[in-house]
């Protein structure tokens, strides 16, 4: 990625004058001269698709791009929802004092880690709700990720990179299966990409929940990770006596598993993702 002014310049340039409705010539009251300029995929207005034309200008894939597009719309509606607005500010500013005095930064994280017992806490951010610290890896600084096309970039990339890791886990080529009491089913929302369907998720829920293998266990409606120490899991912090005996020979590929935070879960995070790229008929 280019250096900070020259892409800041860039995706304003893309933005505000690619893709606009109309070109007209010198003469305002000369119609006939009006000349429209195409949108090459219309069915995402101008802004998305000239942000997915620069993603691809760096030459990533369309298949992570659209799937990008699907993250950012779950995350921030693109920057356009009402949470996203009401919090945005607070993100960013503690993001940048963060990133230019390391004492407020030791400070944030050690006040997180006392009162909400997070450890290493640093906020998400921008249109896609990254950390800070991944995007970097990407070449994205906290001014891109203020942006559509810098956090569309850094997502796809990022998204890519999560595939690579969970695909040694899960099948490219057959969607994933879920426990419906106690019966293993195909995933009603899957997008036919079992690594790519964990993938989405583990960008929002953390990879580590997903790289695994599942395997049975004694009650036929919990599936527990298969190197689970001495066979037992604990699916429940709040249920401490309820534990499952985890038979590591029966092995479920491709298993989604179900998992909440709040308001959120995997089921509907992927649900809302994949609903959205297949919408969008023009990619």
């Amino acid at each position: 990625m280019s250096g900070k002014k020259n892409h800041i310049t860039k995706c304003n340039l893309i933005l505000e004058e690619k893709y606009v409705n109309e070109v007209i010539d010198d003469d305002p009251l000369n119609f006939a001269n009006k000349t429209v300029t195409k949108i090459k995929y219309p069915c995402l207005g101008p802004i998305l698709s000239s942000s997915v034309e620069y993603v691809l200008s760096k030459k990533l894939n369309i298949f992570f791009i659209k799937y990008g597009l699907g993250i950012l719309k779950r995350e921030s509606d693109f920057g356009s929802s009402r949470k996203y607005f009401s919090k945005a500010p607070f993100e960013y500013m503690m993001n940048k004092l963060s990133e230019y005095s390391p004492e407020f930064k030791s400070a944030l994280q050690k006040t997180m880690q006392v009162f909400h017992n997070k450890q290493n806490w640093v906020p998400s951010m921008g249109v896609s709700q990254m950390k800070p610290e991944i995007a970097k890896r990407f070449g994205v600084d906290i001014e891109e990720l203020m942006t559509i096309p810098g956090s569309l970039f850094a997502t796809t990339k990022y998204l890519m990179e999560l595939y690579n890791i969970n695909k040694k886990y899960y099948s490219t080529t057959q969607p994933s299966v879920i426990n419906v009491n106690g019966k293993i089913v195909t995933n009603p929302n899957s997008t036919g990409n079992a690594a790519l369907d964990v993938s989405i998720v583990s960008y929002n829920m953390g990879y580590e929940k997903y790289n695994k293998w599942f395997c049975k266990t004694n009650n036929s409606k919990y599936l527990a990770p298969c190197d689970s120490p001495n066979g037992l899991y604990k699916p429940y912090d709040s249920k401490p006596k309820f534990i499952l005996k985890v038979d590591k020979n029966s092995v479920v590929k491709n298993y989604f598993p179900y998992y909440i935070f709040q308001k959120l879960t995997s089921f509907g995070y992927l649900k809302e993702v994949n609903n959205f790229v297949k919408s969008k008929n023009c990619l």
